[in-house]
C-alpha cells in the first residue's frame, strides 16, 4: 500500500497525504466525485 497519494485536478496539485487524510479532503471529493 502507499503512504503517500498525490492527487491532481487540471494539473495542479490538490491533496498529498497520507491516503486516511487524502480521502477526508472535500477539495478531491469535489474534483473527482463532483458537488
Amino acid at each position: 500500500f502507499s503512504e503517500r497519494v498525490v492527487c491532481l485536478d487540471a494539473g495542479k496539485i490538490i491533496a498529498n497525504a497520507a491516503p486516511s487524510e487524502v480521502i477526508k479532503n472535500p477539495a478531491v471529493e469535489k474534483a473527482y466525485l463532483g458537488e
